[in-house]
């Protein structure tokens, strides 16, 4: 027969419900690191699905569909990011539409007309600009670099301007330059 005295039944109790008291504080733990696995697996898809449409308009392509799961949490968000991606759609399509109106009236005027960027290489060139040039400027080498000393004039004022601080100033440059 097993007798347990009322010492020992106690020490048996107190260890049972320390082992219970660990085992529900472990089972706890588990299934919270198991709920926030899931929650960040929830919430990464979207911020995943957001991050390639930034990545799709930013390379001038449609924005991809959103999943319709998406979280109610980011539907804010989403739409957001959709009224952006129509107004950076609506403000390159101005923009092309200007750069041809531009590039219409530059092709009907008389003088040589070249745009250069800071680097001084061509953004723009006329008809005309392109007959003095004696060719198509490339637009990977500045431009002084494919004409000749005739254009020195040009280019002094060019770097003067770039050099300068002031906001706007204009000068014409008027050559005796021949076409090519």
């Amino acid at each position: 027969s097993i007798v347990l005295s009322a010492a020992r039944l106690t020490e048996v109790r107190g260890s049972t419900e320390a082992f219970a008291l660990i085992l529900a504080v472990v089972l706890g733990l588990a299934a919270a690191v198991g709920m926030a696995a899931r929650a960040a697996r929830m919430l990464a898809r979207p911020v995943q699905e957001l991050r390639a449409a930034a990545a799709a308009v930013g390379r001038g392509n449609a924005l991809p569909a959103f999943a319709p799961d998406t979280p109610p949490e980011f539907a804010p968000v989403v739409r957001a990011f959709e009224r952006m991606a129509s107004d950076v759609q609506s403000h390159q399509e101005a923009l092309e539409r200007a750069l041809q109106f531009t590039e219409a009236i530059l092709s009907n005027v008389a003088t040589g007309v070249v745009a250069l960027d800071r680097r001084m290489h061509v953004t723009t060139a006329n008809p005309r600009a392109i007959a003095l040039i004696g060719k198509r400027p490339d637009p990977n080498r500045a431009l002084q670099d494919e004409v000749g000393g005739e254009w020195a004039p040009v280019w002094r004022w060019v770097h003067e301007f770039l050099a300068s601080d002031k906001a706007v100033r204009s000068e014409e440059h008027t050559s005796e330059l021949q076409s090519h």
